[in-house]
Protein backbone atom coordinates (compact mmCIF):
# COMPACT_ATOMS: atom_id res chain seq x y z
CA UNK A 1 0.00 0.00 0.00
CA UNK A 2 1.80 3.56 -0.90
CA UNK A 3 2.33 6.03 1.54
CA UNK A 4 -0.45 8.43 1.73
CA UNK A 5 1.28 11.58 1.98
CA UNK A 6 -0.81 15.22 1.76
CA UNK A 7 1.06 18.65 0.65
CA UNK A 8 -0.68 21.32 1.97
CA UNK A 9 0.80 24.96 0.40
CA UNK A 10 -1.25 27.87 -1.03
CA UNK A 11 0.99 28.10 -4.11
CA UNK A 12 0.14 24.92 -6.94
CA UNK A 13 3.45 25.11 -8.88
CA UNK A 14 5.10 24.91 -4.89
CA UNK A 15 2.70 21.63 -4.68
CA UNK A 16 3.46 20.28 -7.63
CA UNK A 17 7.46 20.61 -7.42
CA UNK A 18 7.08 18.69 -4.08
CA UNK A 19 4.55 16.39 -5.43
CA UNK A 20 7.03 15.22 -8.09
CA UNK A 21 9.79 14.18 -5.08
CA UNK A 22 7.41 11.53 -4.72
CA UNK A 23 7.29 8.43 -6.89
CA UNK A 24 3.95 7.10 -7.86
CA UNK A 25 4.60 3.63 -7.55
CA UNK A 26 5.12 4.32 -3.69
CA UNK A 27 3.29 6.98 -2.35
CA UNK A 28 -0.27 8.73 -2.85
CA UNK A 29 0.35 11.85 -2.93
CA UNK A 30 -3.05 14.39 -2.55
CA UNK A 31 -2.62 18.20 -3.01
CA UNK A 32 -4.73 20.75 -1.12
CA UNK A 33 -4.23 24.65 -1.34
CA UNK A 34 -6.63 25.87 1.23
CA UNK A 35 -6.40 25.85 5.61
CA UNK A 36 -10.44 24.69 4.97
CA UNK A 37 -9.05 21.82 2.57
CA UNK A 38 -6.39 20.33 4.83
CA UNK A 39 -8.41 20.36 7.88
CA UNK A 40 -11.49 18.57 5.99
CA UNK A 41 -8.77 16.02 4.66
CA UNK A 42 -7.01 15.37 8.41
CA UNK A 43 -10.54 15.10 9.88
CA UNK A 44 -11.77 12.40 7.24
CA UNK A 45 -9.02 10.64 6.09
CA UNK A 46 -6.03 8.53 7.00
CA UNK A 47 -3.21 10.18 6.52
CA UNK A 48 0.69 9.11 6.89
CA UNK A 49 2.25 12.18 6.80
CA UNK A 50 2.16 16.20 5.69
CA UNK A 51 3.91 18.12 4.19
CA UNK A 52 2.46 22.12 5.44
CA UNK A 53 2.77 25.35 4.72
CA UNK A 54 2.38 27.44 8.19
CA UNK A 55 0.00 29.53 6.54
CA UNK A 56 -2.19 26.54 6.53
CA UNK A 57 -2.71 25.29 9.85
CA UNK A 58 -3.90 27.15 12.80
CA UNK A 59 -3.73 23.83 15.12
CA UNK A 60 -0.96 21.87 15.09
CA UNK A 61 -2.65 19.20 16.79
CA UNK A 62 -4.98 18.27 13.75
CA UNK A 63 -1.47 16.76 12.07
CA UNK A 64 -0.33 13.23 12.35
CA UNK A 65 2.45 13.57 15.34
CA UNK A 66 5.54 13.07 14.46
CA UNK A 67 4.74 12.65 10.74
CA UNK A 68 4.65 16.16 9.74
CA UNK A 69 7.03 18.85 8.21
CA UNK A 70 6.17 22.77 8.47
CA UNK A 71 7.52 25.13 5.56
CA UNK A 72 7.34 29.09 6.46
CA UNK A 73 7.76 32.11 4.40
CA UNK A 74 9.31 33.62 7.83
CA UNK A 75 10.38 31.78 11.34
CA UNK A 76 7.70 31.95 13.85
CA UNK A 77 8.50 31.17 17.50
CA UNK A 78 5.08 29.76 18.63
CA UNK A 79 4.47 28.05 15.85
CA UNK A 80 8.03 26.26 15.96
CA UNK A 81 7.56 25.55 19.83
CA UNK A 82 4.21 24.12 19.26
CA UNK A 83 5.74 22.12 16.44
CA UNK A 84 8.08 20.77 18.61
CA UNK A 85 5.69 19.75 20.81
CA UNK A 86 4.07 17.76 18.53
CA UNK A 87 7.32 15.86 17.11
CA UNK A 88 7.43 18.04 13.98
CA UNK A 89 9.75 16.04 11.47
CA UNK A 90 11.10 19.49 10.07
CA UNK A 91 11.17 23.33 9.75
CA UNK A 92 12.26 24.70 6.85
CA UNK A 93 11.79 28.06 4.79
CA UNK A 94 10.00 27.90 1.29
CA UNK A 95 13.51 28.34 -0.31
CA UNK A 96 15.11 24.76 1.64
CA UNK A 97 16.55 22.53 -1.02
CA UNK A 98 13.93 19.92 -1.66
CA UNK A 99 16.84 17.16 -0.51
CA UNK A 100 16.21 18.25 2.76
CA UNK A 101 12.53 17.80 2.63
CA UNK A 102 12.74 14.01 1.62
CA UNK A 103 15.83 13.46 4.31
CA UNK A 104 13.88 14.60 7.32
CA UNK A 105 10.52 12.87 5.92
CA UNK A 106 12.36 9.25 6.28
CA UNK A 107 14.28 10.42 9.65
CA UNK A 108 14.44 8.72 12.69
CA UNK A 109 11.39 9.56 14.85
CA UNK A 110 12.25 12.06 17.41
CA UNK A 111 14.38 13.80 15.45
CA UNK A 112 13.86 17.55 13.66
CA UNK A 113 15.17 18.60 10.66
CA UNK A 114 16.05 22.46 9.75
CA UNK A 115 16.35 24.89 7.25
CA UNK A 116 20.62 25.53 7.91
CA UNK A 117 19.49 28.93 6.69
CA UNK A 118 17.89 29.08 10.15
CA UNK A 119 20.97 28.50 12.28
CA UNK A 120 21.03 32.32 13.84
CA UNK A 121 17.46 32.49 14.49
CA UNK A 122 17.30 29.49 16.36
CA UNK A 123 20.40 30.56 18.30
CA UNK A 124 18.45 33.33 19.42
CA UNK A 125 15.44 31.57 19.79
CA UNK A 126 17.52 28.97 22.40
CA UNK A 127 18.80 32.40 24.10
CA UNK A 128 15.81 33.96 24.58
CA UNK A 129 13.61 31.62 25.25
CA UNK A 130 15.28 30.59 28.55
CA UNK A 131 16.04 27.27 26.86
CA UNK A 132 19.39 27.67 28.01
CA UNK A 133 21.26 26.19 31.17
CA UNK A 134 23.94 28.79 31.61
CA UNK A 135 25.50 31.26 30.56
CA UNK A 136 27.90 28.25 29.07
CA UNK A 137 25.12 27.66 26.58
CA UNK A 138 25.41 30.67 24.58
CA UNK A 139 27.76 30.90 21.13
CA UNK A 140 30.81 32.61 21.57
CA UNK A 141 32.15 35.01 19.13
CA UNK A 142 34.01 33.06 17.39
CA UNK A 143 31.52 29.85 17.19
CA UNK A 144 29.42 32.18 15.79
CA UNK A 145 31.72 33.07 12.69
CA UNK A 146 31.99 29.32 12.53
CA UNK A 147 28.54 28.82 12.01
CA UNK A 148 28.04 31.67 9.39
CA UNK A 149 30.95 30.07 7.67
CA UNK A 150 29.53 26.45 7.80
CA UNK A 151 26.68 27.61 6.79
CA UNK A 152 28.30 29.15 3.69
CA UNK A 153 28.96 25.39 2.82
CA UNK A 154 32.61 25.69 3.50
CA UNK A 155 35.15 22.83 4.59
CA UNK A 156 36.63 22.26 7.44
CA UNK A 157 39.67 23.00 5.95
CA UNK A 158 38.80 26.25 4.12
CA UNK A 159 37.25 27.91 7.78
CA UNK A 160 40.01 27.04 9.31
CA UNK A 161 42.24 29.15 6.35
CA UNK A 162 40.09 32.06 6.46
CA UNK A 163 39.92 32.35 10.27
CA UNK A 164 43.60 31.65 10.47
CA UNK A 165 43.08 28.77 13.05
CA UNK A 166 44.10 24.82 12.93
CA UNK A 167 41.42 22.28 11.43
CA UNK A 168 41.10 20.61 14.85
CA UNK A 169 40.24 23.68 16.61
CA UNK A 170 37.25 24.11 13.93
CA UNK A 171 36.22 20.74 14.18
CA UNK A 172 35.82 21.92 18.31
CA UNK A 173 33.92 24.63 17.97
CA UNK A 174 31.76 22.62 15.76
CA UNK A 175 31.48 19.85 18.07
CA UNK A 176 30.69 22.87 21.23
CA UNK A 177 27.93 24.48 18.42
CA UNK A 178 26.47 21.18 18.10
CA UNK A 179 26.51 20.82 21.98
CA UNK A 180 25.11 23.84 22.44
CA UNK A 181 22.08 24.23 19.98
CA UNK A 182 21.30 20.37 20.37
CA UNK A 183 22.35 19.47 17.15
CA UNK A 184 23.16 15.53 16.29
CA UNK A 185 25.96 14.87 14.37
CA UNK A 186 23.80 14.38 10.91
CA UNK A 187 22.46 17.77 11.77
CA UNK A 188 19.62 17.28 13.03
CA UNK A 189 18.21 18.97 16.08
CA UNK A 190 18.30 16.44 19.14
CA UNK A 191 14.90 17.13 21.38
Amino acid sequence: MPTRVVIAIPSAIYRKGLSSLFPVETFSVCEVETENDLTDKLRTESVDFVIVGQSLIRDISLLPKGKFILIAREPDRAYFLEAVAHVVRGYFLSSVAPELIVEAMNALPGHCYFDPALASWFTDLLSKSGESRSDDSALTSREQEVLALKQQHLSTREIAARLHISETTVKKHVHHIRQKLHFDSDGSWKK
